[in-house]
């Protein structure tokens, strides 16, 4: 019995599930609408029955956004709200944005509506990790372990995607291409979490990235397949060679993702570089992002202080329009600027700060890998910002609460 008892603690997802778990999920899930939604409208297909479910999905972001104001608000009247520096950094730069929208002449209820569930979405978790952080953990293990398994089914049943005569279905399912990435991390990230602060462990999660990896490789997603295998290498590290992790510090870390990135951006600079992106089918160019990155550049000079607008468009070098710059970094500083950007740029060096001078070394550099093999994806990709939150904020509560100097109070409410 208790060589089975511990079998079972060491198992994947080492909680009970209940039904406050399954309406916790229900609240996360809908500021996580999957792209394939509105590609599906684009082309046609089931177009009526996918606005009706992105529909479902804006009115669940809005209605949690606002319960988390209410509560805000009630708290205000109640008792004395504590802050703490970080999430209030991130707070005012998602509060900024559409002050930049204002100010380039951008701004309409689309953006108001969008920022007002991101502000929502950092109260929510905040105040989650603050009361429950453990039963939050498990809800996002929940909310995106159903993600994840229902875009790898989707892949492996169907690797050529659901609508037959077009080469680029399967790109864009739940599970394909580099959509699926940020489901896989965050499903990997919250468990890694959730059983490195609970059980003080490292999880038993090897052979669920490596399925991950296969279905990347399967809809030819180059950089999702990088970044997946990048995370097995640190889990395995973690796992069998934890001194070599344990050895190094968060800082470091930063440094290795700015060189990285610096190294995306500069293309042919450095020979090796372009073998490795040779040998991962990819070219210096990145697949022609290079032309959006400048772009972005080019919007950004125009307006450094607020950007150049929300509904900025950008053209591929085929001649194709999309809305976005494929760089979360330059994504952000086109369209916004640099005002909203700089506090961005300070809760992520607070957060260091505070990973660096943490207790549990092992701990922060395997939940600090994480976080910097998702900043390494954004900088030629760019997601839900809600993706983005969610890491962070996990990754300042682990900070927090298991840092040498105390940090009061640790979230945003209480």
């Amino acid at each position: 019995m208790e060589r089975g008892t511990a079998r079972a603690e060491r198992m994947p997802f080492p909680f009970n599930l209940t039904w406050e778990h399954l309406l916790c999920a229900l609240m996360i899930i809908p500021f996580f609408e999957p792209l394939s939604f509105n590609i599906f409208v684009t082309w046609n297909w089931h177009a009526a029955l996918f606005r009706y479910l992105a529909d479902l999905f804006q009115l669940g972001r809005a209605g949690v956004s606002a319960l988390c104001f209410l509560y805000v608000l009630r708290k205000l009247v109640t008792e004395k709200i504590e802050t703490d520096l970080f999430t209030v950094l991130i707070f005012i730069h998602m509060a900024l944005m559409p002050v930049s929208c204002i100010m380039n002449g951008s701004a309409d209820l689309k953006i108001f509506v969008q920022i007002f569930t991101h502000l929502g979405f950092i109260i929510f978790c905040a105040v989650m990790l603050k009361h429950s952080p453990g039963f939050f953990l498990e809800s996002c293990v929940l909310a995106f372990g159903i993600f994840s398994i229902v875009g790898c089914a989707s892949i492996f049943l169907h690797p050529c995607g659901y609508i037959t005569g077009e080469d680029v279905n399967t790109y864009y399912m739940l599970g394909g291409k580099n959509t699926a990435f940020p489901y896989y991390f965050c499903f990997l990230l919250s468990m890694t979490a959730l059983t490195g602060t609970e059980k003080r462990e490292v999880p038993r999660i090897g052979w669920l990235m490596i399925i991950f990896i296969i279905g990347a490789r399967i809809t030819d997603s180059s950089s999702t397949t990088a970044c997946l295998a990048l995370l097995l290498l640190i889990y395995l590290i973690a796992r069998y060679l934890r001194p070599a992790l344990t050895g190094l510090r968060p800082a470091v870390l930063i440094l290795i993702l700015a060189a990285a990135v610096s190294l995306i951006y500069m293309g042919m600079m450095f020979s090796p570089f372009v073998a490795l992106l040779s040998s991962l089918g990819r070219n210096a160019s990145f697949t022609g992002r290079d032309t959006l990155w400048q772009q972005a550049i080019d919007y950004f000079r125009a307006n450094p202080l607020f950007g150049s607008g929300e509904n900025l468009v950008f053209t591929l070098k085929s001649g194709d329009v999309t809305n976005h710059a494929h760089s979360q970094y330059l994504n952000r500083l086109a369209k916004y600027g640099l005002v909203p950007f700089v506090f961005l740029a300070g809760s992520l060096a607070v957060l260091t700060e505070r990973m660096t001078s943490a207790r549990r070394t092992l701990l922060m550099n395997l939940i600090g890998s994480c976080l910097i093999v998702y900043l390494l994806h954004m900088s030629f990709d760019d997601y839900s910002y809600n993706f983005f939150l969610l890491t962070v904020m996990i990754a300042n509560y682990i900070a927090s609460g298991n840092s040498r100097r105390q940090y009061e109070p640790v979230i945003i409410v209480v």
